[in-house]
């Protein structure tokens, strides 16, 4: 009876250990060079979260010095890191040193709890990132938080009290290697490239660390917006793959492509992306009937959807329906 109740008692136990390993496994956690994300296809932001590891245990997942990228590549895709998940480096009892990259906003609850041999936290971001009550409990009694400008740093809540400053010619570096780190990953027009050299002159040669930061953000966002514009002109020439040639027509399709690589943001890009794809709709029935001199698109109104504006010779004409502008040319 004894060595049946022992044999039921191990089973239960192992089942125990099964079920605890079942749950240590982070199922929604991509590891790229050795640190675990949550990837957001829709945003194409990434957060840093624990990994094979379960959470609470501390098996150390993470030691020594880590420095997380300021963006990372998964399946042809670019993710720019904007968080320190909840948890994220719970218990990591020989973690050393942490590189938090300038495009971080939040750090969650017990991202550090338990840190004990966590010495150098070394902050990138500018303006300091929202970090969670507990994200630094029970910590080092001698961590030091290194920040871009202790004027933007001191005071915050929920940060250990003992900091310490790097100076801003220590800064540009870190800032050079982020940059680095994606700058060509996507293809970048000769015009951005220039850009972005001369804004890393200015880096290099700033006094300042709100200069540096400034610059740097600039910098991201060409690189950002890169794969945005890409995809933009590709729908624009794909638009216009049975389209006739003409001077004209190749001429307009020119003038859509500069106006979508000026566009400096997200929102006036996918905005002029939106106007050109309905023009082009109108483009080759407009040419084909005789159009050569301006057609250019209107934005929805009402439940009418997008409309074109043609103007031929003297006369102008502004149509919402787009089924009857070739009518309308012709007549």
């Amino acid at each position: 009876m004894k060595r049946k109740f022992t044999r039921l008692l191990l089973s239960a136990v192992l089942m125990m250990c099964c079920t605890v390993m079942a749950n240590a496994i982070n199922s929604n956690a991509t590891k790229i060079d050795n640190i675990y994300y949550i990837l957001d296809d829709a945003t194409l932001t990434a957060a840093v979260t624990w990994g094979g590891d379960n959470e609470l245990l501390g098996t150390d997942e993470y030691s020594n010095n880590i420095d997380i990228p300021f963006a990372i590549t998964n399946s042809g895709k670019t993710y720019k890191v904007t968080s320190i998940g909840q948890d994220a480096f719970r218990n990591c009892n020989m973690l050393q040193s942490v590189t938090i990259p300038s495009g971080v906003t939040s750090i969650g609850s017990n991202a550090f709890y338990k840190c004990i041999t966590l010495n150098n936290v070394t902050f990138l971001p500018f303006n300091p990132p929202a970090i969670a009550t507990t994200a630094f409990r029970q910590n080092s009694s001698d961590i030091k938080l290194w920040v871009p400008d202790e004027s933007k740093y001191v005071g915050m809540e929920n940060i250990p009290s003992n900091i310490s400053y790097m100076s801003t010619n220590e800064y540009a570096p870190y800032i050079l290697d982020e940059i680095n780190a994606v700058w060509n990953r996507e293809s970048l027009t000769a015009q951005d490239n220039e850009i972005i050299e001369s804004y890393i002159t200015e880096i290099e040669g700033s006094e300042s660390n709100a200069q540096i930061y400034a610059d740097e953000q600039t910098i991201f966002e060409i690189i950002r917006l890169r794969p945005l514009k890409n995809e933009a002109i590709a729908t624009i020439n794909n638009a216009m793959e049975d389209a006739p040639s003409s001077a004209y027509l190749s001429g307009l399709v020119q003038e859509y492509i500069d106006i979508i690589n000026a566009a400096t943001d997200e929102n006036a890009l996918t905005s002029k992306k939106n106007e050109i794809i309905a023009g082009l709709t109108f483009a080759i029935p407009a040419y084909n009937a005789g159009v050569t001199e301006t057609l250019e698109s209107l934005p929805s109104s009402g439940t009418t959807g997008n409309g074109v504006r043609i103007t031929k010779g003297s006369q102008t004409i502004e149509l919402m329906n787009p089924d009857k502008v070739e009518y309308f040319i012709r007549k």
